[in-house]
């Protein structure tokens, strides 16, 4: 948990830091929505403060007899998957939304932790679009949530935590060079609307007329 304990140096506190305040003031944050459901959403309390995106060509070698080299052949390419830091915080969502708000901490982190587990059985967990204008546009698959609490209330209510997010993402077009140069990360693929619920399945699939433990996956 160290890696996501240092998140929680709160804005607040002794640590403001010049990304802290950019990303407070920040008037595009990160959106996350449930791709099958545009109205289950959730808007970053602070933009995350570093994004790390990125792509490998995977390419083998052949070894020939009885050669000195070896000749290099290219698989495939795939995206990288890549990790959010979202951190939450009692007293930023007062002071963003009025002292007036009720605000549980608790509530973020679960939704979060919500796209790991399955839809039903025998389903896949649903999908995130994450929508961050000029640097993010992706539909994702959430392969795991893990959540840091730092400082809690008298009646036991968390003042902050931060949600370390592992995500892939999912497509069924190819990117070529020319597409990535056009949008890079910015844009999903054709098919995958910003707010809108998908029409249909991407391939995170559950087993399907197999059985496991006497239950059958439809």
């Amino acid at each position: 948990m160290a890696d996501i304990e240092s998140k929680l140096d709160m804005p607040f506190g002794t640590s403001l830091t010049k990304d802290r305040v950019i990303a407070w003031f920040a008037q595009e944050r990160l959106n996350l929505f449930n791709a099958y459901d545009p109205r289950d959403r959730m808007t970053a309390l602070f933009n995350p403060e570093t994004l790390e995106l990125g792509a490998t060509a995977i390419i083998g070698k052949i070894n020939p007899v009885g050669s000195s080299y070896s000749v290099q052949q290219y698989s495939h390419s795939e995206v990288d998957d890549f990790q959010l830091v979202m951190v939450f915080d009692h007293l930023a969502m007062l002071i963003r939304n009025g002292s007036q708000a009720e605000y549980d901490i608790n509530k973020p982190a679960d939704w979060l932790t919500s796209f790991v587990f399955p839809r039903g059985e025998g389903v896949a967990p649903p999908l995130l679009v994450l929508s961050w204008k000029n640097t993010l546009g992706m539909l994702v698959a959430v392969k795991k949530a893990k959540t840091a609490f730092k400082q809690w209330f008298a009646d036991g209510q968390p003042k902050a935590c931060a949600v370390l997010v592992d995500v892939c993402e999912l497509r069924r077009t190819e990117r070529t060079p020319s597409s990535h140069r056009r949008h890079g990360w910015r844009q999903p693929e054709a098919g995958v609307p910003i707010g809108g619920s998908l029409a249909s399945n991407y391939p995170l699939g559950a087993p399907k007329g197999r059985t496991l433990f006497g239950k059958r996956f439809s």
